[in-house]
């Protein structure tokens, strides 16, 4: 494998390295070779405890009446420890236990002690078994909380966490298409951010179609509120859910959605890394080389949930691994070879891999290696000016 160049003594594409004829184990390990400098440093385990939550965003994938997990929920450590054990050689120096419902903190749900149970039997096993990995607990909430109560709750099971010496830190979405919420500073959700802000790593927002279309327009005052005001703000791309005929961006969305972001909101954590090259070589924006997820029921995945159906994707899905995914999109768009590839952080391969995207194309080239020429023009112009 030390003899596998990218950009090196000639154009590489993937059949240069017999990757079809591997198994999904043997793509992946042959990929995490290619992307050794790329991939995120993490490994990542997504846990979605239920599907419960008091909002309907229509970017989630979720059946947000399904009960199913609630019972369950410290169970599911045993399934992460699993993991853990097995996959002990090739887990990261840092490992982060991303936590989600349905709505984790929503004013009806009453699970902070198995929430915390569920976090100490993850530590116990790291701390003893893995104890030169840097653990870290993500908790995605709404921040739609409408109660003192519950927002006196959330503080005690923060300082609770504290008390044990649990590396943790929460995020949020916001999104101005996609959620019944209107951004304003009188919402409960301003106050909670503000509340929590010490804790709160980043506010997210998804680049469906809508949110682009309202960006472009410039409908961007709350946006900009959040920004100026100290939060991180990042972007997540979509992934397909049953309104994808409404909400998926083409490439054409993509690109300008991205140059307004690089002209507007340049320190966007995820923009920075490859608009001006903080720790090159440049991560791929998807973490499912590393990355399984539990569902509700306990079921392992790797980045997608179970209902997905095959006829709406190119590739055959696998659940146990992203691999065929993945080459497919580095073959149609020629990474290997690409000037761009140490610098890319390439797309969401789940949602490039969508039949509605394909079928959306309007670029004859990829957006990514049209900005990056952008990118390389304004460099020359300023370094001539």
């Amino acid at each position: 494998m030390e003899k596998v160049l990218i950009n090196k003594n000639g154009a590489k594409t993937v059949e240069d390295f017999d990757l079809r004829t591997l198994d999904h184990k043997g793509k992946e390990s042959m990929l995490r070779h290619i992307f050794r400098d790329k991939a995120p440093h993490y490994t990542e385990i997504e846990v979605s405890f239920f599907q419960l939550c008091d909002l309907h965003c229509r970017f989630c994938w979720q059946d947000n009446y399904d009960p199913t997990g609630i019972t369950s929920i410290v169970e599911k450590a045993d399934v992460a420890i699993d993991y853990l054990k097995k996959n002990h050689a090739s887990i990261q120096p840092n490992i982060q236990v991303h936590m989600l419902g349905g709505e984790l903190f929503e004013d009806q749900n009453n699970y902070y002690a198995e929430y915390l149970q569920f976090i100490l039997k993850v530590k116990k096993y790291c701390d003893e078994f893995l104890p030169d990995r840097k653990l870290l607990f993500v908790f995605l909430t709404n921040m739609n909380f409408q109660n003192d109560s519950t927002l006196n709750k959330v503080e005690t099971f923060l300082h609770k966490l504290e008390e044990h010496e649990c590396k943790f830190i929460l995020t949020t979405s916001w999104d101005p298409t996609g959620r019944p919420l209107k951004g304003q500073i009188t919402t409960r959700f301003h106050h909670n951010i503000n509340y929590f802000k010490k804790y709160l790593a980043e506010i997210t927002f998804v680049l469906t179609k809508p949110t682009i279309e309202r960006l472009l327009k410039g409908e961007t005052e709350y946006l900009d509120l959040l920004y100026n005001d100290g939060f991180k703000i990042d972007y997540d791309y979509y992934m397909p859910t049953t309104n994808v005929d409404s909400l998926m961006p083409s490439d054409w969305d993509l690109l300008n959605g991205f140059r307004f972001l690089i002209n507007r909101y340049p320190n966007i954590s995820k923009l920075k890394a490859w608009t001006k090259n903080i720790n090159a070589p440049t991560k791929i924006t998807c973490a499912s080389l590393n990355k399984i997820t539990i569902l509700p029921d306990g079921t392992m995945t790797n980045c997608r949930h179970l209902d997905y159906k095959q006829e709406d994707f190119q590739t055959k899905i696998l659940n146990e691994s992203n691999s065929d995914m993945i080459l497919n999109f580095i073959t149609s768009k020629e990474c290997l070879s690409c000037s761009f590839f140490t610098e890319c952080p390439m797309s969401c391969f789940l949602m490039a891999d969508h039949k509605r995207f394909l079928q959306n194309k309007q670029l004859d080239r990829c957006f990514y290696k049209i900005l990056f020429e952008e990118k390389h023009e304004r460099q020359a112009a300023s370094t001539n000016s």
